[in-house]
């Protein structure tokens, strides 16, 4: 089974209806070893979702959506510490920057994972057919960096993965699936439209 990892929660702003306190009933009640929260620009909800957690027995992933640019565009991408060491340094790096440079993504410490989302810079060049920017980023991937593979959306999946399934074997690069949640089910889709209003 695979890890729950992109679930924005209450704590990003207007973006989730997600709680800590629903989001690990959720796990407790389908059987999850692990779960994770990805807040956009902030960890608000580190603590409480971390101790929720371990009072739960489940293995908490606490990660920090920000943004890189890439050629004046901007995307998002996902950090995820590996320890106490890379929690410490995204608190530094992310504390007076939320907008990174797509150089600085590849000098970020070991002990932080990337994931790239499928929304971001990767997506664009896909269905785009831009398979020579795609050349230029994937040559400089690193050890800790991640495709974020949509899973859930069945034909979105069966088009992006198809395409990147060559890249992601020549190049021995890392994926994961990593579909972004904001409302724990349809029951609250309207409530969630309503923060966007």
């Amino acid at each position: 089974m695979s890890v729950a990892l992109y679930n924005r929660s209450c704590y990003s702003l207007l973006q989730s209806t997600i709680t800590i306190d629903s989001l690990v009933k959720y796990a407790v009640n389908n059987g999850f070893s692990a779960v994770g929260i990805c807040d956009r620009n902030n960890f608000y909800a580190a603590n409480q979702f971390y101790n929720l957690c371990k009072k739960n027995k489940i293995q908490p992933v606490i990660g920090i959506e920000c943004s890189f640019t890439y050629n004046n565009s901007t995307y998002p991408v996902c950090f995820y510490p590996k320890n106490n060491q890379g929690y410490i340094y995204l608190l530094h790096q992310t504390f007076n920057n939320s907008v990174f440079t797509y150089q600085q993504l590849q000098d970020f410490s070991e002990n932080v994972l990337i994931v790239f989302p499928y929304q971001s810079l990767i997506y664009q060049f896909v269905i785009k057919d831009n398979y020579q920017q795609l050349e230029s980023v994937f040559s400089s991937f690193n050890k800790n960096m991640y495709l974020g593979l949509p899973a859930n959306n069945k034909l979105l999946a069966k088009q992006y993965n198809e395409k990147l399934h060559y890249y992601i074997n020549r190049y021995k690069l890392n994926s994961v699936p990593f579909d972004l949640s904001l409302y724990q089910s349809e029951d609250y889709f309207d409530s969630y439209k309503a923060l966007l209003v």
